[in-house]
């Protein structure tokens, strides 16, 4: 598909978006550290990386990846940002029991 003016200008304007959603990303997160909830973090890397792990995930279930591949790629991406940037909850919301779509209740569909 050859580029054209609206193309790019669609392009520009998902570019916008995923921008300010970083932005606001690591807004939270800068609050996150300044309130004690997160060990002192570099927002922007975290943030860089929660949205790396976001588009990851969104095309893995794009291509067809189940609740379940998803949900363990996220909670591995948790477990190691927890290690690097501990948390004062630590993954105590990781192991939460009967959270919706945990394994054991069936697969859920939106």
């Amino acid at each position: 598909m050859a580029d054209t003016c609206v193309t790019l200008d669609v392009r520009a304007y998902v570019a916008d978006l995923q921008r300010g959603d970083e932005a606001r990303l690591r807004a939270r997160i800068e609050q996150a550290v300044q309130e004690g909830d997160l060990t002192t973090a570099d927002a922007a890397v975290v943030a860089e990386h929660v949205q790396t792990l976001w588009h990851g995930l969104s095309a893995r279930a794009e291509l067809g990846a189940s609740r379940d591949e998803l949900r363990d790629g996220a909670r591995f991406a948790l477990t190691l940002l927890d290690q690097t940037y501990p948390t004062r909850l630590g993954d105590e919301n990781l192991r939460r029991e009967g959270s919706p779509g945990d394994r054991g209740q069936g697969e859920r569909h939106s």
